[in-house]
């Protein structure tokens, strides 16, 4: 390993100089000053310094993440970057907030309207109170704001799980002795639009509503978790530190989102308990004052368990009811007579995703074995293998590809409490397709692990090739991206005016390309 000399220092400073001007004057004159300041300055912290030269190459990574990040705030804001307007339903968190702060977790019924769960005359929401917890210090400070926080909080919640993903294609790239430098660049840049541009994150972030918002919390805290996760199975000095943070990643995760949380505290108590022994039996620490160091590093996920029962109780009633079901008619949100029909409304390709029209690839309505076991089925999902194929390469090279002797045991017992999440969301009751971002801590943990053992193999792990896996996302950016803006054209929450404004693009690039008398949309 080559540290990087001082004379190559100053000279990457002017270079890196000079880039970071012109990149934001082209953002600033593209989009505003401020998303150009944004873009920078979070793209700039994601990468920090390039110490090693395993590092990949910083000019161009920070020109890609900058472009990304403004991309997703013209998403968010749907072209107007603005981030003073209301979104549905956004105002609950900024009432719960208010609760909190008086040890109360009430709702004001006029912000949480229809989706108000009522208990003992009072009203309240069956979701996390995460994003809640994040306004109370801003809505303190900046009362006149009340409802104008979901765009700015669903944005800081991309821009975190975008820099849990540079830093887990990082490490793990660093660590790959098996390829060159342009393979770990090619891979670098590949992971970042897989997931920033070609996944369920894209979508469900380009809407700020109360639904989305816990969601992209929930799932930058369990991207982040995979993170820390990977951080103590490489079992040196930094082991106990990636402890304590995966038990901060799962107390945010479970404060967002349960299905999120709970794989995370199922990973930091295995983790723990392992940690334990090894401190016991290899190190020779006295029990007790191992045990004290393992409760230290599990105290912020005890304490937001802790948290998430009161919450529940003083919704409620019980710590351990987490919405009362039974009173919206399911008697039982999550079983198993589901999966199936769950496993074919998500992973489904049906001709109605396919159309002669721009743009191609579109959103249908779930079709299920058995439509009894749902109370709706108008909400509008895709494949994501369809649409994000780069998820099944990534679980099939991070659970082929060789690596160190128990590697492959090790990684597969890790990931089972993902795959529970993958069951979970299978059995729930409604189908949304807000709820494929559930499939992406799985996809994401084997993803690291590919990135870490890509190059290896002969047959047909040869065919899991960094290129082959560039081409696949480069397939699911273009899918995603144009699947996305037809599930904006008819997707009733967002408003009105903007989804004819996309149909009526549709329609200008139909007529452009001779495809007005095609066929329906």
């Amino acid at each position: 390993m080559r540290i990087i000399s001082s004379s190559d220092l100053v000279q990457s400073t002017v270079i890196v100089s000079i880039v970071t001007v012109i990149v934001f004057i082209v953002l600033a004159w593209t989009t505003t000053p401020l998303v150009a300041l944004v873009a920078c300055a979070s793209a700039a912290l994601m990468l920090g310094p390039a110490r090693r030269r395993e590092d990949v190459a910083w000019v161009p990574a920070f020109v890609a993440l900058a472009c990304v990040v403004a991309f997703q705030a013209w998403l968010i804001t749907r072209g107007t970057f603005e981030w003073g307007e209301r979104e549905m339903l956004g105002s609950s968190y900024d009432s719960l907030a208010r609760s909190l702060r008086h040890g109360s977790a009430e709702i004001r019924s006029e912000d949480i309207q229809w989706e108000a769960w009522g208990h003992g005359g009072r009203t309240f929401m069956y979701f996390g109170p995460f994003p809640a917890l994040l306004r109370v210090l801003p809505d303190l400070l900046a009362p006149s704001r009340y409802g104008l926080w979901s765009r700015p909080s669903s944005f800081l919640a991309f821009l975190l799980s975008l820099a849990a993903i540079v830093a887990i294609a990082r490490r793990q790239l660093a660590e790959n002795e098996r390829i060159d430098a342009r393979g770990r660049t090619v891979l670098f840049f590949a992971t970042l639009a897989a997931v920033g541009l070609g996944s369920p994150l894209v979508v469900v972030a380009s809407l700020a509503n109360l639904y989305h918002e816990a969601i992209l919390w929930g799932l930058c805290a369990a991207l982040w978790g995979v993170f820390f996760a990977h951080g103590v199975l490489r079992d040196d000095e930094k082991a106990w530190r990636s402890l304590t943070l995966l038990s901060a990643a799962a107390g945010a995760a479970i404060l967002s989102r349960v299905t999120f949380g709970l794989p995370l505290y199922a990973l930091a108590t295995g983790f723990a308990l392992r940690l334990l022994v090894l401190q016991v039996r290899r190190d020779r620490q006295p029990l007790l004052s191992a045990a004290g160091r393992v409760a230290l590093a599990l105290l912020p996920a005890i304490a937001a368990g802790l948290f998430q029962l009161w919450y529940n109780h003083a919704r409620f009633g019980s710590p351990f009811e987490f919405a009362p079901f039974a009173t919206k008619g399911v008697d039982s949100a999550f079983h198993w007579s589901r999966i199936p029909s769950g496993a074919l409304a998500y992973f489904r390709i049906s001709p109605e995703n396919f159309s002669l029209r721009v743009p191609f690839l579109t959103f249908a309505f779930p079709s299920v074995f058995r439509p009894e076991l749902y109370l709706d089925l108008t909400n509008l999902v895709i494949s994501p293998v369809l649409v994000s194929p780069w998820l099944v390469m990534a679980l099939a090279g991070g659970a082929m590809l060789p690596g160190r002797p128990g590697e492959r045991r090790l990684l597969a017992l890790c990931a089972v409490p993902f795959a529970v999440q993958w069951l979970l969301i299978l059995a729930y009751y409604w189908l949304a397709y807000r709820f494929t971002t559930e499939f992406l801590p799985l996809a994401v943990w084997f993803l690291a692990a590919y990135l870490q053992k890509a190059g290896a193999g002969t047959g047909v792990a040869r065919l899991l090739s960094p290129r082959l896996f560039a081409l696949v996302t480069a397939f699911s950016v273009l899918a995603t991206v144009t699947s996305l803006f037809h599930f904006q054209s008819l997707w009733w929450a967002y408003p009105e005016e903007y989804r004819q404004h996309i149909s009526r693009t549709f329609e200008a690039i139909d007529g452009r390309l001779g495809l007005v008398d095609r066929g329906p949309r």
